[in-house]
């Protein structure tokens, strides 16, 4: 986006982006910038199929938004990876990891879509 249409229409996209995930997540869910093009989601108390369903929330909600660029409306998709702590995933580096993983493989399938790490 931001070689298409410039810095500021990337801008506008990335705080759209983000109004619409607030939108989507409750009141304690927590949602940051991990990267330059990645966010990160923490929600409290919520196993992986929870998970899953909320993710795919997202995606369709982030799928329908339109932001004016200039004279043009611009869509956008997300490729989400989802992970959960477990008995074998009990530390933050681990658990990033994972939701890394599931990532690349959403975006391995074509993107604009939910996977779960293995």
């Amino acid at each position: 986006l931001n070689d298409t249409y410039g810095h500021l229409i990337g801008d506008r996209v990335l705080q759209a982006l983000a109004e619409r995930c607030r939108e989507n997540l409750r009141t304690l869910d927590i949602v940051g910038r991990y990267g330059g093009e990645e966010f990160f989601f923490v929600l409290p108390e919520t196993g992986i199929e929870e998970g899953l369903a909320v993710a795919e929330r997202l995606r369709r909600a982030i799928e329908q938004m339109r932001i004016l660029a200039d004279e043009e409306t611009v869509s956008i998709t997300v490729s989400i990876g989802v992970a959960t702590m477990t008995p074998t995933i009990t530390d933050l580096t681990t658990l990033i990891e994972c939701a890394d993983r599931a990532l690349y493989l959403a975006k391995q399938a074509g993107r604009n879509c939910v996977r779960k790490c293995d």
